[in-house]
């Protein structure tokens, strides 16, 4: 009898080590997850490390992540994290694919405020230049929004703000151009 009763403890301590080391992964995975999207909106991946991220987002493979599509208040093209990323120094639970080759994390700003809170961010990265379409779209069409930009090696860096679509929210992160994939 108290050889079945040690078997029995052998085979539940067992198991439990064997559950806690099938839930590692999953965590690392996670995190591996969560820096790849910070990389990504930081302008620190590669072309072919942004087209296998990109098929596993397709592919729902990506642990996580959700899209907002059909949500109230979401943010056009917006994903929801279910732990917050971190990048700019900031965290969020909300990024936008605005393409296979643009993610954007958006950061929380006070609404009415959020080309302020833009513009604050674009002086704290530096280099940034508003582009000349928005400037436009201001001055003739009554757009309440800026979309600055810090391009260099094939990336660039967005910064944009849209007080109509994106209301409480700046959106910042980074686009590749398309030269730099047909080259890598």
């Amino acid at each position: 009898m108290t050889c079945i009763r040690r078997a029995m403890r052998g085979a539940a301590v067992l198991g439990a080590i064997t559950a806690i080391a099938l839930s590692m992964p999953a965590h690392a995975q996670s995190a591996a997850d969560l820096r790849t999207m910070a990389d990504f909106i930081e302008c620190k991946l590669s072309p072919k490390q942004i087209e296998r991220f990109i098929a596993r987002v397709d592919a729902n493979a990506v642990p996580g992540l959700t899209n907002q599509s059909g949500k109230p208040d979401a943010i056009a093209l917006g994903w929801q994290t279910r732990k917050p990323v971190e990048a700019w120094g900031v965290q969020s639970r909300v990024v936008t694919l605005v393409s296979p080759r643009e993610m954007l994390m958006a950061i929380a700003a006070p609404k009415g405020g959020e080309v302020d809170v833009g513009k604050q961010w674009a002086e704290r990265i530096g280099g940034m230049r508003e582009d000349a379409g928005a400037v436009s779209m201001r001055e003739h069409m009554n757009w309440r929004g800026a979309d600055y930009r810090k391009a260099g090696g094939g990336r660039e860096i967005r910064l944009l703000v849209d007080q109509k679509e994106t209301p409480g929210w700046i959106l910042l992160g980074c686009r590749y151009d398309q030269a730099s994939f047909d080259n890598f």
